[in-house]
């Protein structure tokens, strides 16, 4: 879940903020930086696919081990696989 989140910020922030910077370019006019099929195929390729593929293809462990060894619910619990200084390289990393 931690890397969808991170995934999701990062794409958002990287295909808005380009048209946040292209906007001051352009003069705030209704111009933007991509075709309308080119933003219609970046959502189905960089959003709808990619989570399909995390959901049912990303298994942190089996089902067994799970169940036998409850310790690997500690990260999960103390958000250590998504905490604010993630989220914060998360959208650095979309802007830069």
């Amino acid at each position: 879940m931690a890397k969808f989140l991170r995934y999701f910020f990062y794409k958002n922030f990287a295909f808005t903020l380009t048209h946040f910077w292209y906007s001051f370019f352009c003069g705030y006019s209704a111009q933007t930086v991509f075709d309308a099929v080119f933003i219609a195929c970046y959502n189905l390729f960089f959003t709808a696919l990619p989570v399909l593929a995390m959901g049912s293809l990303d298994q942190d462990v089996d089902d067994t081990y799970s169940l036998q060894y409850p310790k690997l619910y500690l990260p999960g619990q103390f958000n250590l696989f998504f905490n604010m200084r993630i989220f914060i390289y998360s959208v650095l990393h979309g802007m830069f």
